[in-house]
């Protein structure tokens, strides 16, 4: 794909290397070179300087093989819709010159949708390659206006935020834009108390937004409620990945270091092709599941794990370089995400003993269930309507040695009520399974007395 102009009719072409077709696809004369989308369907381009694009961030994308006009707009937009960066003046000017691969070739981002500086970058270069102005970058990365100073290997905020496309859970650090510090209320308004303020630079996690994103709601554990509203403009959020990563199914590309009998698992991890980053799953044994006890979420959307046997780790797998940890244990185990939302159960063990426990990923909130369980627990079953829990506190014994049997007990999760306690019978090990409600036999003949079956 190019553009030309040929006797003043200026258009953009494209010319296939096999057959020697040329066609005509649009009568834009692109400022800077087309730039394909990933997927090969589509061209973006820069608009000439002039009523459309008087500040040469406007651009437009059209279908490769018709040549429709699809999209016309903020170079910036273009990479949120389209995933692809508009060269402008700037990078084409880098370009007249010698061949150069790296100059030629298109940024690019990361999966939470910054950049990482490259040896040779320049902020004038980064800014222009995704549509922004030099002033622009500047203010979204908080650099210094007077000696805005760059780095190979620095992240750089190179997609504006739009509050529109946040999604909850949204990590943010508060800016510090309105005052050294930002009143924490009760509620979305003036109107309501203040119970509370952050200093600047406070990382927050971040639940909802009024509807005109100028209040957010925000995790605070001194509260009753354990949130609190703040001001809107105050918040700078961390950028986030593309939606979708939750239902991408992961891979794990594990590397062991230090000692060979216990190694640490390091795991790069890959949502597809797409490189989400590294964690440290902790101790591994010879032969066994790297990290332990390892879950991830039925939405997709979390993963926990028992780092070192002895720490519980989570993370999102929209941000998993920040891992959260829960270090108050001797011993971490049957890990169990509920079914119908992120709610962790799991066996914790601390100097008190150990204990079946209640874990909210999002907020950190946790909770005991039920004391008295043992190392050797099996993980705890969720009904599949998420209201109940099945476990067994102590280990299966073999009764036909006379030993106890091991416990059955179903409790009630939102109050931690045990609802059944019985014995498994059984010279092995029992398991556990829900099943269905049995229909209502009490209308058929001949049925007598299984309208109360087992």
């Amino acid at each position: 794909a190019f553009s030309a102009c040929e006797e003043g009719n200026c258009g953009t072409y494209l010319y296939h290397l096999q057959t020697g077709e040329l066609k005509k696809i649009a009568n834009d004369f692109a400022y800077a070179r087309p730039t394909w989308t990933p997927d090969g369907n589509y061209l973006a381009y820069l608009l000439p300087a002039g009523s459309e694009n008087t500040d040469l961030q406007q651009g437009r994308v059209i279908r490769a093989d018709t040549g429709e006009v699809v999209f016309t707009g903020n170079t910036t937009e273009i990479l949120q819709k389209y995933g692809v960066a508009v060269l402008t003046s700037d990078s084409a000017a880098a370009c007249a010159g010698a061949p150069s691969t790296d100059e030629d070739s298109q940024p690019t981002l990361n999966p939470d949708g910054t950049y990482t500086v490259q040896d040779g970058d320049t902020l004038s270069q980064i800014a222009s390659d995704f549509g922004l102005t030099v002033e622009t970058l500047i203010a979204l990365n908080g650099l210094s206006p007077e000696a805005p100073a760059i780095f190979p290997g620095m992240v750089l905020i190179v997609v504006p935020f739009d509050p529109a496309n946040l999604r909850f859970p949204a990590q943010a650090t508060v800016n510090g834009l309105y005052g050294e510090f930002s009143n924490l209320r009760t509620g979305s308004g003036t109107e309501y108390e203040v119970i509370g303020d952050l200093t600047e630079g406070t990382p927050v996690t971040v639940l909802a937004a009024t509807e005109g994103f100028d209040r957010y709601q925000i995790v605070y554990e001194a509260s009753a409620d354990g949130t609190a509203w703040v001001y809107g403009p105050s918040l700078t959020f961390q950028p986030q990945p593309p939606p979708g990563l939750a239902q991408s199914d992961l891979t794990f590309e594990w590397t062991f270091t230090g000692n060979p009998n216990q190694p640490n698992a390091w795991a790069d991890i890959y949502a597809g092709e797409q490189y989400l980053g590294q964690v440290d799953f902790g101790v591994t044994l010879p032969g066994a599941t790297p990290g332990g006890w390892c879950v991830r979420s039925f939405d997709g959307a979390w993963l926990a794990f028992a780092y070192h046997f002895d720490v519980l780790h989570w993370f999102s797998v929209e941000n998993i370089s920040q891992v959260y940890e829960l270090p108050d244990f001797v011993a971490v185990m049957s890990l169990a995400f509920s079914p119908t939302d992120n709610r962790l159960a799991f066996s914790g063990c601390s100097n008190d003993g150990c204990a079946l426990w209640l874990l909210s990923p999002i907020t950190g909130e946790i909770q005991k269930l039920y004391s008295q369980m043992n190392t050797n627990s099996a993980p705890p079953l969720w009904s599949p309507d998420g209201k109940y829990l099945a476990f067994l506190p102590t280990e299966a014994n073999p009764v036909d040695a006379g030993a106890t049997p091991a416990n059955i007990i179903v409790l009630q999760v939102d109050n931690g009520a045990v609802i059944y306690e019985g014995y498994a019978y059984t010279a092995e090990s029992p398991l556990i399974a829900w099943g269905t409600p049995l229909p209502d036999f009490s209308d058929v003949e001949g049925t007598t007395g299984c309208e109360s079956a087992p």
